[in-house]
């Protein structure tokens, strides 16, 4: 289940730039203000506990879910967002609207980021590429990238 349904990814994990790890931590998922409601709101990838609903300088209004399931605890963060529905300490099921896209804090554009962390809490340092991983990744589209040059000498 992506985080934002029908969402398209607009910056896969791993992506090189100007980020404090140095690479994109997470993935996009693109959603204009204005598009149907289905579109708009950001949903639970798992079901666990709040761990965070709070504002941060850099993510904006965010949501942390911590659950378990099964094959250990995972972190999943839900950045960036207009709104949040949760508050800290309340259950939510996989698919439960965490709160609608936004682009608060050092964002772009309107997108929902989602992040992944093995563990029972968040850490930035502990980030890896999302199990869930929806669309190319940055080694293939580097590839492609490498593909298209040699074509078109």
């Amino acid at each position: 289940m992506r985080p934002v349904r029908l969402a398209r990814v607009s910056n896969p994990y791993g992506v090189p730039g100007n980020y404090s790890a140095g690479v994109h931590t997470g993935v996009d998922f693109a959603a204009l203000w204005g598009t149907s409601i289905f579109r708009r709101f950001a949903r639970s990838v798992d079901g666990g506990v709040v761990i965070v609903s709070g504002y941060d300088q850099s993510y904006g209004n965010w949501v942390v879910v911590r659950s378990n399931d099964g094959g250990g605890a995972y972190v999943h963060g839900y950045c960036h967002l207009d709104s949040r529905n949760v508050r800290v300490g309340n259950r939510v099921q996989r698919g439960s609207i965490l709160g609608r896209v936004g682009t608060t804090g050092n964002s772009t554009g309107y997108h929902c980021h989602y992040f992944e962390n093995p563990g029972a809490s968040y850490s930035y340092s502990r980030h890896r590429r999302p199990r869930h991983c929806w669309g190319r990744t940055w080694p293939k589209i580097r590839r492609a990238m490498r593909r298209r040059r040699r074509r078109n000498r």
